[in-house]
């Protein structure tokens, strides 16, 4: 075969390969679908003289395809150490440019095609060469193993290369090959979609802000710019034991539109507004509230499935997570170059942080991850539907007559939400305006020595037994004289008193004391897996928390 078989290139490789084999077409159809090139960088000349066909691709990112040929008998393997790979990425990082302040990545995919699946030997070199290298994120090795007789494509990345490109390369086995004609043609552009002026956007921050502007007036307790447990949960917070035992399942709803306080608000406000300006701008308004719905819906299904009975959960988190995710996965729809990867490193630097997630109301220490991972889940799904059934050759998604009417379906469930929780506000704000006074020691009656507190506790405490406090220091007082099994009850009734802890204490820092000196007292009675137990919720605070530090150094955290 010529060079000029593969259309606007040069080519470097160390044997020809069969006239229409598999290598030559995925070289081909690398350099038509996708820009390819064959011009490879002096860096990587060592890289094309191992493999048959080495392709290069900059999106504005620079991969290098290296395809080895044993489809018909051949013996040949890619015979490099990963060792050597990676130092081949790291002369090539001299090819690569900055977005947005960052080194843009250099990939290495490699790929074998053979007639057959991998052998084990195989399959264990794959995935050597596969393992992400530590200290080294800007260089990338991709492995794919093809199987030309059954159709099949083997890879040792996550879910065995479906996000790396797997599916293309089956479609590319499995389709009738396009002749030259075809191939020497490049493949028509998408048409792009008309931009629409995000108004739904800024019409639901507007709605978002005036929604915590009446918490604020409303709220039945508390002061300040932050809403307390109880207040949260009595405009309609997510919460599983009042879904699954009240029947109030318009929380699942009114939650996405509740705030704790400014700074939660504030984030979610302007994770949406990016998010939303992207994708409403490129899909339009009924998607954008469609998507913000459903990702809503799937937020709190998750974390209806997935969180304690006690968590109280607010914020659009969810819901700006389904955006965000569903705009990236339909960026797939902008051409590839420069607009395309600045597009989706700004989705990421917004949709990573909110994983973690920054933006979740607090209850006892715990943060909602469950609604952050069901709404990203959810838009990530929206939106492969969104770009799989979008033709190259019209400007917009199909089904825009179903896309409206699942927003009208929101707005509606919404609205419906709203006014149901409206009616039943009354009564749960009467319950969290119970004043705490009755309940609680005051704090000035709590000797500030932690010894004397424990030896007093009968004193200061009499009158507030449900104070975890009292509690707590009778069961410390409990421990030095060696009564573990009586401490243990004492700590157990404090964590029973969940009101009393999410409503006083809202940081979680009492109930993290708790649980550890529970954790500590079991584990003293020999009952390790029970003390594990107890310790997991505070082995899941941050790591410079000193109660979990302290845990870990007694091995109750894994």
């Amino acid at each position: 075969m010529s060079e000029e078989d593969l259309p606007g290139a040069e080519t470097s490789r160390a044997a020809s390969p069969l006239p229409g084999g598999f290598a030559s077409y995925l070289a081909r159809r690398l350099a038509r679908d996708r820009g390819a090139r064959l011009e490879v960088p002096e860096q990587a000349r060592a890289l094309a003289a191992a493999a048959d066909f080495t392709v290069v691709e900059r999106e504005p990112a620079l991969v290098l395809h290296a395809i080895v040929d044993r489809e018909h008998g051949g013996a040949r393997r890619c015979g490099f150490l990963r060792e050597e790979l990676v130092d081949i990425g790291r002369a090539c990082l001299v090819l690569t440019g900055t977005l947005n302040g960052a080194k843009l990545p250099v990939v290495l995919q490699l790929y074998e095609v053979a007639d057959g699946p991998p052998e084990p030997a195989d399959r264990v070199r794959l995935e050597e060469l596969h393992k992400s290298v530590p200290g080294l994120a800007k260089v990338a090795i991709r492995c794919f193993h093809i199987d030309t007789r059954s159709g099949a494509v083997w890879s040792p990345g996550a879910w065995r290369g479906l996000l790396l490109g797997r599916r293309w390369l089956e479609e590319l086995l499995r389709a009738p090959r396009l002749d030259a004609e075809a191939l020497a043609t490049p493949p028509a552009p998408a048409v792009p979609a008309p931009r629409h002026f995000p108004t739904a956007t800024l019409g639901l921050l507007g709605l978002l802000v005036a929604v915590f502007a009446g918490e604020l007036a409303l709220r039945p307790a508390g002061k300040g710019a932050a809403l307390d447990v109880g207040s949260l949960f009595a405009f309609g917070g997510m919460n599983r034991g009042a879904v699954l035992d009240e029947g109030e399942w318009y929380r699942l709803f009114t939650a996405a539109l509740l705030h704790a306080d400014v700074m939660h608000l504030g984030l979610n406000a302007l994770a949406l507004g990016f998010g939303g300006w992207l994708f409403e701008s490129q899909l339009g308004a009924a998607r954008f509230v469609g998507v913000f719905a459903l990702g809503a819906l799937g937020g709190s299904l998750a974390g209806l499935a997935l969180n304690s009975v006690e968590l109280v959960s607010v914020g659009a988190s969810g819901a700006v997570m389904a955006v965000l995710a569903a705009a990236l996965v339909a960026s797939a729809r902008v051409p590839r170059g420069a607009e395309r990867m600045r597009r989706q490193m700004r989705l990421l630097q917004f949709l990573i942080p909110s994983l973690l997630p920054l933006a979740t109301q607090r209850a006892g220490g715990r943060v909602d991850f469950a609604a952050h991972a069901g709404g990203a889940v959810a838009g990530a799904l929206l939106g492969l539907a969104i770009l799989r059934t979008w033709r190259r050759a019209t400007p917009r998604p199909r089904f825009t007559g179903a896309a409206r009417a699942v927003a009208a379906a929101g707005v509606l469930l919404f609205a419906a939400s709203a006014a149901v929780a409206a009616v039943r506000f009354p009564a749960h704000a009467a319950e969290a305006r119970s004043p705490l006074a009755d309940l609680l020691v005051p704090d000035a009656d709590i000797p500030k020595d932690t010894l004397v507190a424990q030896q007093q506790v009968e004193r200061w405490g009499r009158g507030r037994p449900r104070d975890p406090r009292v509690h707590f220091f009778r069961a410390l007082n409990l421990a030095d004289g060696g009564q573990l099994a009586r401490a243990a009850d004492e700590l157990r009734a404090a964590l029973a008193e969940t009101d009393l802890l999410a409503r006083a204490f809202p940081d979680g820092r009492l109930e993290a004391g708790i649980r550890a000196v529970l954790a500590e007292v079991l584990l003293l009675q020999g009952q390790r897996d029970e003390a594990l137990h107890e310790a997991a919720p505070v082995c899941r605070a941050p790591p410079d928390s000193a109660v979990a530090a302290e845990l870990r150094q007694k091995g109750l955290c894994p």
